[in-house]
């Protein structure tokens, strides 16, 4: 990671058993939205910069920490704490 940054937090994840990459991680968001069909997320059919955004809802379901200084999240899993490290090429 290059630093000092000031990238968004941009992550490869598996939604529906399918990879999805580009997925902005906005702690912001009140909403989660994926540019295809998933259930628990806002649909939408516009052209995005990201094919999904994980908001609010999603972290918070997820038990989410995030660190955007470190481009990393982390999050509680049956085999433990699982980080996930973003992708700066992405952001």
């Amino acid at each position: 990671m290059e630093a000092p940054h000031e990238d968004a937090l941009v992550i490869e994840a598996i939604i529906h058993n399918f990879k999805v990459q580009k997925v902005l991680i906005d702690n912001g968001s009140k909403v989660n939205l994926l540019s295809h069909r998933y259930a628990t997320f806002l649909i939408i059919k516009l052209p995005m910069l990201y094919n999904a955004i994980l908001g609010q809802p999603k972290l918070y379901d997820f038990e989410v920490a995030t660190s955007i200084k470190y481009l990393m999240m982390k999050f509680p899993t049956k085999q433990g704490i699982t980080t996930v490290r973003g992708r700066q090429e992405e952001a």
